[in-house]
């Protein structure tokens, strides 16, 4: 059986900044050779599609948007190490929930918050 079969709540193939770039929600450019990460509108949440495991991704968005930068490096943090003690479900909700992290941190302004966040995750 395909793991993309219909009915399927989490897609084995959800690609974060796919769904980003394909709704416009986010702009790539390259400029003196580094990507630079453009958001359609910094002042909200960012806009996810689809369901996950524990229901739609845009609650899992929106929640990380009301957060302070010190309770989000937290919710990254956790959320990084769950997905790589998940590594071996690949349907697991922490994978996106870290890519997730990720882009919020950028829409920030704030690539630290997740790289302190990853380098916690990582010494635990």
């Amino acid at each position: 059986m395909s793991p993309n079969f219909t009915g399927r709540r989490n897609n084995l193939d959800y690609d974060v900044l796919g769904d980003l770039m394909s709704s416009g929600e986010v702009t790539l450019s390259a400029e003196d050779g580094q990507v630079q990460t453009s958001f359609a509108d910094n002042t909200r949440a960012i806009l996810v599609s689809g369901v996950g495991n524990e229901g739609p991704r845009q609650e899992f968005s929106d929640r990380l948007f009301e957060l302070s930068d010190d309770d989000f490096v937290k919710r990254a943090e956790n959320a990084i190490w769950l997905s790589a003690y998940a590594a071996n479900n690949p349907n697991s909700d922490y994978h996106w929930h870290a890519d997730i992290c990720y882009y919020e941190a950028l829409r920030r302004g704030k690539a630290e918050l997740y790289e302190k966040a990853w380098k916690r995750a990582s010494s635990n």
